[in-house]
């Protein structure tokens, strides 16, 4: 990817990403949804989806082993993205590798500090207990600093789930405020993936386009 490419995946990440959780973070009560943003930008770093996966975490968050990391992941990450909430139940392994994990507390606190503090309780033979705290501050600020430092690697296409979305300029001769057309023309490629036209008629906005052919104002 040429230095050019380059500099405009960084302004934009900055002002899409970066500038976002920024602002989250001045706000109360937003450690979730700024847990939401991060993790797809730890989980495009990494780019992938096997043990390497894992021992990456470890590397980047010093858990003690990848059987922690793994934990976390399904706890916080696929909890909150997948059903907005932590997943405190759940089964890891096969056969006999199986292992029942339980959550007996987990959280997000801006008031300890490091970026996740993790401890294992007393378990019994394939029953194994945690309590998982995230201070969301300190973990965005974790992974952003590992997207600058490999950003190159950040921006790399990945396989079925392509690369970077970039802006295009484009004019509408379309109201966002009048009815009486909404089959109004739009002069642009792709599909809804931005924050909204100008209000303007004859406006230029910015554009951020999928991965179709064609365009429709919802």
């Amino acid at each position: 990817m040429n230095k050019e490419k380059l500099d405009e995946h960084k302004k934009n990440f900055k002002k899409w990403f970066e500038q976002s959780i920024d602002l989250l973070s001045t706000k109360k009560f937003a450690g979730i949804p700024i847990l939401m943003i991060t993790f797809p930008l730890l989980e495009r770093l990494i780019k992938d989806n096997s043990e390497n996966f894992y021992k990456k975490l470890v590397q980047i968050f010093q858990f003690k082993s990848t059987f922690e990391a793994r934990v976390f992941w399904k706890v916080f990450r696929h909890g909150l993205l997948h059903a907005a909430t932590f997943k405190s139940d759940f089964i890891l392994g096969k056969n006999s590798n199986k292992k029942h994990i339980h959550i007996d507390e987990c959280g997000i606190s801006e008031s300890i500090s490091k970026e996740i503090v993790m401890s294992q309780i007393a378990s019994k033979k394939t029953v194994f207990r945690f309590k998982i705290f995230v201070n969301p501050i300190l973990f965005s600020k974790k992974v952003l600093e590992n997207v600058y430092e490999d950003f190159g690697s950040f921006c790399q296409e990945i396989e079925d789930k392509g690369s970077l979305p970039e802006t295009i300029a484009f004019k509408t001769s379309y109201s966002v405020n009048d009815t009486s057309d909404q089959n109004a023309n739009i002069n642009a490629m792709g599909y809804s993936g931005y924050s909204g036209i100008n209000q303007d008629t004859n406006s230029t906005a910015e554009f951020i386009p999928g991965h179709s052919d064609s365009f429709q104002e919802y």
